[in-house]
């Protein structure tokens, strides 16, 4: 492959709006990072209804529909105007965030299960995992991989200018 084609030159055309990390960007980081502060918040809003339910103040059924409640909130915030068929332009890309979010919901269920229940003060501290979880599994169905589409772009304007 021509080097010229990869030279961040001042000629070569600006690239597409948002945070990039080599083949990785956020599209809109602006509207990725609401979401990420709406999910932190309800995140943390749930410690009360946690501590009803430990002390037996919030029957499993309302707080098992509470949880499920909020997973599905979570759901559609982390859908909410995400573009799949322009997210990805090769299924390595597809097969990537795939992995990444089984690895998620794998990680979810470790911190789950490890989160001290008696402390309010503890959990608070534990809950940045969690939040973190969370944000990873925004991360990977918001993240853009651009790859060569950069490459193509500097082609097209190095071919355009003769």
């Amino acid at each position: 492959m021509d080097k010229s084609l990869l030279d961040d030159s001042s000629e070569s055309p600006p690239l597409p709006r948002g945070v990039n990390w080599g083949q990785w960007r956020i599209e809109q980081p602006d509207f990725f990072l609401k979401k990420a502060i709406f999910i932190t918040l309800a995140t943390y809003a749930f410690i009360p209804v946690m501590s009803l339910h430990d002390h037996n103040k919030l029957s499993a059924y309302t707080y098992a529909g509470l949880l499920i409640g909020i997973h599905v909130l979570f759901i559609i915030i982390y859908m909410y105007r995400v573009k799949f068929t322009q997210l990805d332009y090769e299924r390595k890309g597809l097969l990537s965030r795939v992995l990444g979010l089984l690895f998620c919901v794998m990680l979810l269920g470790l911190v789950s299960e490890s989160l001290e229940k008696d402390d309010l003060s503890i959990l608070a501290l534990e809950l940045i995992g969690l939040v973190g979880v969370h944000l990873l599994i925004l991360l990977c169905l918001t993240v853009k991989v651009v790859g060569d589409a950069i490459v193509e772009v500097r082609e097209s304007a190095r071919l355009a200018r003769g």
